[in-house]
């Protein structure tokens, strides 16, 4: 499911004209993919899919654990604007629903860590 959110966005945006940032190094994407798959996704996924998300399930339930956690993640990146913070929190809820059904966080690490990586630095408009 948050596959397909990460590729629907992709067709979209490759086809309202987004394409490869210019000037960057192989040297510039490696250090990107790395911050990106091992620390921004992950980094984020822990904290609010493995931890927050598991506490409130346990004290208040599934549904609320999701919501609350999904609300945090996208307040958090309020420094992007408020669309983006209600666009995070919807994206938030699928991680959340995905790592609460699997009770797994990889999956939603490595879609997080794609995502970021093609959409704030891989990819220009």
């Amino acid at each position: 499911m948050s596959s397909a959110l990460v590729l629907g966005n992709l067709i979209g945006r490759l086809r309202a004209g987004a394409h490869i940032a210019s000037g960057l190094t192989l040297s510039m994407i490696g250090q990107q993919a790395l911050y990106n798959f091992v620390f921004s996704g992950p980094g984020q996924e822990i904290l609010f899919r493995g931890l927050i998300l598991s506490a409130i399930s346990r004290w208040k339930g599934a549904v609320l654990a999701v919501v609350i956690s999904s609300v945090l993640f996208g307040i958090m990146h309020a420094r992007m604007g408020i669309a983006y913070v209600f666009w995070t929190a919807v994206i938030g809820g699928f991680y959340g629903y995905v790592a609460y059904k699997t009770g797994n966080v990889v999956g939603p690490m490595l879609i997080h860590g794609l995502y970021n990586f093609l959409f704030d630095f891989l990819l220009t408009s």
